[in-house]
């Protein structure tokens, strides 16, 4: 899946703060659990805040922007709820402890040692840690649902994995590789030198010495160490160096090639013919990628399914109307990347908020 964080998983890390002329009213309502316009307008608010210097200056496309933020936010904040009711409906919880060994865990990949220096942490950018608590305890509960009714019930059959393999093999062609290595005569003696040393290199190899002994003939600074390149797709060679190695037999090495930091002769150790990558190599990355198209799937007709079962009033805020399709049954452009191991994901930073 992929390692960045959704959106739902950003707003539960940032702490509400208070805001001007909010009132309390109930926005939405899902079963026993409410939406209040302050809870809103608190999250709108702050995820604004991370982002003004991306809000344009022009007054349409800012309200389209500020519009598309909202209805980001309380699409989130209703699903929430819906994933939310349905663990009050279970009866799941998370622990106090399970949150306190989050706790602890992400202290340690951040180099905290005490709660004292945790809490001046959080203070920095602006988050209360027992709210930030809070909402870490509620992110794991949303996780916990998710990963009983919808990641758990996913299987991907193996002749699924293999019928598609065949039917796509233009997506797993590896293109043509060459394995080189270089030695690079630097600039900074001026070109006469430059090329002087140059001619001694290819003179040098011609007469059978290998790289490694012709760097060895040389002070230090006048010519590179051997720079072993490794396997490199041909497209991702500079056009420079590609074109000339691609009239060589493997084994054989360039003339002195003008190119970045000097004159490169560069040797084609070996050479890989595009093809097909065999089954057995990319299995588990696409079983990994057919897994979050099917979790994604799955997400969006639970969701639905939530809805259609539970009592349901909604009073959206005007600047986030239309964040449910016109029937009301399914989400607007939604990701849910919910599976990133929890433990990994460090203590929020400031300014590095997204909202996708």
């Amino acid at each position: 899946m992929k390692s960045r964080l959704g959106l739902f998983i950003v707003l539960l890390l940032v702490a509400a703060t208070g805001v001007s002329e909010i009132t309390n009213r109930v926005v939405a309502r899902v079963n026993d659990r409410i939406l209040t316009l302050y809870d809103f307008e608190s999250r709108y608010e702050q995820a604004v805040g991370t982002m003004r210097d991306q809000i344009p200056t022009d007054a349409a496309e800012r309200d389209e922007f500020l519009g598309e933020v909202a209805r980001r936010i309380m699409r989130s904040l209703w699903d929430e709820m819906l994933i939310l009711s349905r663990a009050d409906q279970k009866g799941w919880t998370i622990t106090d402890t399970r949150v306190r060994e989050v706790v602890d865990q992400m202290k340690a990949q951040n180099g905290i040692e005490r709660d004292e220096d945790l809490i001046a942490a959080l203070a920095a950018e602006g988050l209360d840690f027992e709210t930030w608590k809070d909402s870490l305890g509620t992110q794991l509960l949303y996780r916990q649902v998710v990963g009983r009714e919808v990641y758990n019930l996913i299987e991907i059959p193996d002749e699924d994995l293999r019928r598609y393999y065949r039917s796509h093999e233009e997506e797993f062609e590896v293109p043509a590789q060459m394995e080189v290595r270089e030695i690079v005569i630097p600039e900074g003696d001026g070109a006469a030198v430059r090329e002087e040393r140059a001619a001694s290199v290819l003179e040098k190899l011609r007469s059978g010495a290998t790289f490694e002994e012709v760097g060895s003939e040389f002070e230090s600074g006048q010519i590179s160490n051997v720079l072993e390149l490794g396997w490199v797709a041909v497209g991702d060679l500079d056009p420079k160096l590609a074109i000339p190695l691609g009239e060589l037999e493997v084994g054989e090495f360039t003339d002195p090639i003008a190119a970045r930091g000097g004159l490169h002769v560069v040797q084609l150790v070996d050479l890989r013919e595009a093809q097909i990558a065999p089954f057995d190599e990319i299995e588990l990355e696409l079983r990994q990628r057919m897994e979050a198209e099917a979790v994604d799937e799955r997400l969006v007709e639970f969701l639905i399914e939530l809805e259609n079962e539970a009592f349901l009033t909604l009073d959206s805020p005007a600047i986030a109307a239309g964040f449910r399709t016109s029937t009301g049954e399914t989400p607007i452009e939604v990701t849910f990347p919910l599976f990133e191991d929890i433990e990994q994901q460090g203590l929020p930073e400031s300014g590095k908020t997204e909202l996708e």
